[in-house]
Formats: structure tokens, C-alpha cells, sequence
């Protein structure tokens, strides 16, 4: 009869911590992902990035993520945040938030990371993601504006130029997450 090989209590452990720490990482590469869809909604979702990362930092003792990026991914985030104030002060308009609002952007995230995922793999998840969960808040607002009185319709230029700033602050998001995953995975 062979024998069975049993693994020592100490490489157990060992396992069990590297198993950890990998949940843990895609637990935080989750709220990232979470991070950048609540900027389509006005929500700063730049600091809910900064503050992934930040925890990763610190997880790996700052080996993978330093000062230097955390520096660049805080002025990234303080850039978009301000666009996204000077916006909102300027423009009238803003996005529906509400279930069916959420619940189209999450179908359109879905369908947007099906199509781009095969073709662009982690990158195609990022993208195809975001963008297509704008398209489709932005459908939905399309759609929402001829079911009102024709008083009180926003003009398409406003919808227009929130779209435009709604896809400047995901795309600075966007380049938060993949400076981020570079320094993870390099």
C-alpha cells in the first residue's frame, strides 16, 4: 500500500494565509469595479478606488503599490472629483437615480463585459463594464425624456455634456483601476 502524504501544519497555514490574502485581493479589485460604477451616478467613486488601493498598499507593505502611486492615484481622483463638482454646478441636468436606473446600468455593465471581455480579457471587463453601463443610463434617460411634458424637457445639449463629464470622471477612474492592477500584477 502507498502511503498518503499529508501536508505539515506549518505549509497549512501557509496555504491557508495565501488563500487569504488572494480573496481579500479580489474582494478590493471588486469594490474598484464597484468604485467606477458609482461615478456614472455622481458618487465619488474615485475615493472608493483610492481607498482600495490604499488597503492594498498596506496589505502588501507598500511593495506593490508605493507613495509615488498612491500620490498619482489621489491627484487623479481630486482632479475628478473637481470636474465633477464644476460640473454639477454648471449643468442642471443630472442622470435618474433610481431602481431602474441602477437596474439598467447593471444590465448594460453585463452585456458591455460580455461583448469586450472575450476580445480585451481584464482590460474588456473595465471597459466594457463602464461604458456599458453608461450607454445604457444613457438610453434610459433618452427614453425618460419623451415620456415628459415637452415644458419641461431638458435640452439635449445638457444631457450631452453629462454624458461628456460622466465619461471624462470613468475614464479617470478607468486609469485609476489599471495603474493599480499594473503595479498588482507586474
Amino acid at each position: 500500500m502507498g502511503k498518503v502524504k499529508t501536508l505539515s501544519s506549518q505549509a497549512q497555514e501557509k496555504i491557508d494565509v495565501l488563500s487569504f490574502e488572494k480573496i481579500l485581493l479580489g474582494l478590493l479589485i471588486a469594490i474598484m469595479f464597484i468604485g467606477q460604477m458609482a461615478t456614472i451616478f455622481r458618487l465619488p467613486g474615485t475615493f472608493v478606488i483610492l481607498f482600495a488601493a490604499s488597503i492594498i498598499a498596506i496589505l502588501t507593505r507598500f511593495q506593490s503599490i508605493d507613495w509615488k502611486i498612491l500620490t498619482v492615484l489621489i491627484i487623479i481622483s481630486l482632479i475628478a472629483e473637481f470636474l465633477e463638482f464644476i460640473v454639477n454646478t454648471s449643468i442642471p441636468y443630472k442622470w435618474s437615480l433610481s431602481g431602474k436606473a441602477i437596474l439598467i446600468s447593471f444590465l448594460g455593465a453585463s452585456l458591455g463585459i460580455v461583448i469586450l471581455s472575450p476580445y480585451l480579457y481584464g482590460l474588456g471587463v473595465i471597459i466594457g463594464g463602464f461604458s456599458g453601463a453608461l450607454l445604457g443610463i444613457l438610453t434610459l434617460e433618452i427614453v425618460n425624456r419623451y415620456n415628459v411634458h415637452p415644458a419641461l424637457r431638458f435640452d439635449l445639449k445638457l444631457m450631452f455634456l453629462r454624458f461628456l463629464s460622466t465619461l471624462a470622471k470613468g475614464c479617470l477612474a478607468m486609469l485609476m483601476i489599471i495603474i493599480t492592477l499594473m503595479r498588482i500584477y507586474s
